[in-house]
């Protein structure tokens, strides 16, 4: 009943940066560690990846592969087994850090706050520079769905046409009265979570994408499932 939300269960985590649904398996991100929970037992944890010295900040998930940011490198972890989570390889942007990160059919993408980077990981122990955008504004955040992509910075929102990853090109863009903090795709819309609101756009037509609702709500992570959007702030 998502209108009587009721805990189910409780796993004590102290500082989490991000958190990520893969088929059952919750994957939640600390400064340190990245933890493997069994969403079907209340929680159970599975296993865990740690990194000494580690201060990880980002974390996208797809189909038993785990990318974490931490500073300017990316960690590629085989989640395939969340009883024993394993690195298959990190790679490094040249310029800035990874500030977000989006996965989406063995293609990663990452935003540096200058340039989304998108590298082919169909072979995490070897990922492969495929290209990357270069626009005139900042690109701190991104999210991407099928040959769709969205990066964020500032108050701008870009859509980009990526169905050929190696030159990604620009599509339209939007102005919004807020500064964008997180970017996440619906069907035919892309929420837009800033500092004090939440947008909604219409991107049925990616060259004039259009604010059609908006929340009072600021967002730092969305994540929309059966028709509903989840906001995280703070």
């Amino acid at each position: 009943r998502p209108g009587v939300p009721a805990l189910d269960g409780l796993f004590a985590l102290a500082g989490l940066p991000d958190i990520a649904l893969d088929g059952d398996v919750v994957l939640a991100l600390r400064r340190d560690a990245l933890h493997a929970l069994d969403s079907a037992a209340t929680l159970a944890p599975l296993g865990a990846f740690t990194l000494a010295g580690a201060d990880f900040s980002r974390l996208a998930v797809e189909a038993g592969l785990a990318a974490i940011a931490e500073g300017p490198a990316v960690h590629l972890v085989d989640v395939s087994n969340p009883a024993a989570p394993s690195a298959t390889s990190t790679l490094v942007v040249p310029v800035g850090v990874a500030t977000d990160l989006a996965l989406a059919s063995r293609t990663l993408f990452v935003a540096t706050g200058r340039t989304v980077e998108v590298h082919d990981v169909s072979i995490p122990a070897a990922p492969v520079l495929l290209g990357a955008w270069d626009g005139p504004e900042q690109d701190d955040v991104v999210a991407v769905r099928g040959d769709l992509a969205a990066t964020g910075g500032g108050s701008l929102v870009q859509l980009l046409d990526v169905s050929a990853p190696a030159a990604p090109s620009a599509l339209g863009s939007l102005p919004l009265a807020d500064q964008v903090q997180c970017l996440a795709f619906g069907r035919d819309i892309l929420l837009a979570g800033c500092l004090a609101t939440t947008f909604v756009l219409d991107v049925s037509d990616p060259m004039a994408p259009a604010v059609i609702g908006q929340v009072s709500a600021g967002a730092t992570d969305i994540v929309v499932a059966s028709g509903r959007a989840f906001l995280a702030s703070g």
